[in-house]
């Protein structure tokens, strides 16, 4: 069993199962079935040295930590290769005031679409200005995080801004400084603007929305370089469940251990929470079913007006040699190995789980 696990089994009681919504009393249950056959196995033999393997096929849940290890790092060597040469990135941050946090967690589906899209057309609308970028073909994500350090409800998108974009007939590459992107300030009165005007029809609802309308409503933009450091980052976050497997600490006595970084030293500090508390902070931080937390735009959206390959072209045209622009292979360390002898010639046959029960709490 993982860290995550176990404290499900420990401290998941009936009382918790019967008060949540039932794609939460999924979530549990999946965490709880994770790794013990519920989900099926898979035999896995290798072609050098014969060894043979058994395992129990996980859970799959997004939440479910134990399932999300390796998926960070996959993700992030498949964005890697989507990575612009010779262009400066940055990660443009917008976050909701404490103010607004109510609102956003009782209307979570239709104020997170308003954060993606107010943030988004805040991005465009300021790239695209002549002071700027002065360009509108641009290409971008962002990724949703719904939690801070110590597991409280902390609403922010990450976006992966590539300081340049595509003039109007495609044919050419406009890059932007390396050092800045667009003045956030001006971002920042033109996101609240709009964030607002979508949050019109709860401000009856929430008064609190009405202190927000001069202040909050941040937007930061952090220089990346490259870009990839920017990709392994987020990638911790985005496969780590709503804690990292690495960061619980001890569980016991109805109390959890866990560690984070403070964010002004860095520096690792411990807290501790009843067990009830830790999983009712786990349950608030977990996104609507279906919910997409990350979202494409301009050139890295599904329909594209030219392909990475073709913006690569672009991009190195007249610049660098072809030798430099030889597209990234993927990489290879995240391919199946025996672990007898390391060899990749491995076989995995699925075994389908006879039967889906659901854990009755007891």
């Amino acid at each position: 069993m993982h860290k995550l696990q176990e404290i499900f089994a420990n401290y998941y009681t009936e009382d918790i199962f019967h008060s949540l919504p039932v794609f939460h009393q999924k979530v549990a249950n999946d965490i709880l079935r994770c790794q013990s056959g519920a989900f099926g196995s898979t035999e896995i033999s290798c072609g050098v040295c014969g060894n043979q393997k058994t395992a129990m096929n996980g859970c799959g849940n997004r939440y479910c930590s134990g399932c999300q290890k390796s998926k960070g790092a996959e993700w992030a060597e498949k964005q890697k290769l989507k990575l612009l040469p010779s262009v400066n990135y940055f990660m443009v941050t917008f976050t909701i005031p404490e103010e607004a946090r109510n609102c956003f967690h009782n209307n979570q589906q239709e104020c997170y679409d308003d954060l993606f899209r107010c943030a988004s057309q805040t991005i465009i609308e300021m790239l695209s200005d002549k002071e700027n970028l002065g360009v509108k073909n641009l290409g971008f994500f962002g990724v949703l995080h719904t939690g801070g350090r110590t597991m409280n409800f902390h609403p922010h998108i990450h976006f992966v801004v590539p300081n340049g974009g595509l003039s109007d007939d495609l044919c050419e590459w406009q890059n932007g400084r390396a050092d800045k992107i667009f003045d956030v300030k001006v971002a920042c009165e033109i996101f609240r603007e709009k964030i607002m005007a979508e949050l019109s029809a709860f401000r009856t609802t929430y008064p609190d929305l009405d202190t927000v309308q001069e202040k909050g409503w941040h937007v930061r933009a952090d220089a990346m370089g490259s870009g990839e450091n920017l990709l392994e980052y987020l990638s911790r976050y985005l496969f780590k469940s709503v804690i990292a497997e690495s960061n619980i600490l001890s569980w016991h006595d109805g109390k959890v251990c866990f560690q984070y970084r403070k964010k002004t030293s860095n520096q690792l500090v411990k807290m501790t929470l009843t067990a009830d508390e830790f999983l009712r902070r786990f349950f608030y931080l977990v996104l609507p079913k279906g919910f997409r937390k990350v979202r494409h735009y301009g050139f890295l959206s599904a329909r594209p007006l030219k392909t990475i390959p073709e913006m690569v072209e672009i991009i190195s045209f007249g610049i660098i040699s072809k030798k430099e622009v030889t597209p990234k292979k993927k990489n290879e360390s995240t391919a199946i190995r025996c672990e007898k002898c390391n060899s990749t010639k491995v076989t995995m046959d699925y075994t389908k789980p006879s039967q889906q029960k659901v854990v009755q709490v007891e």
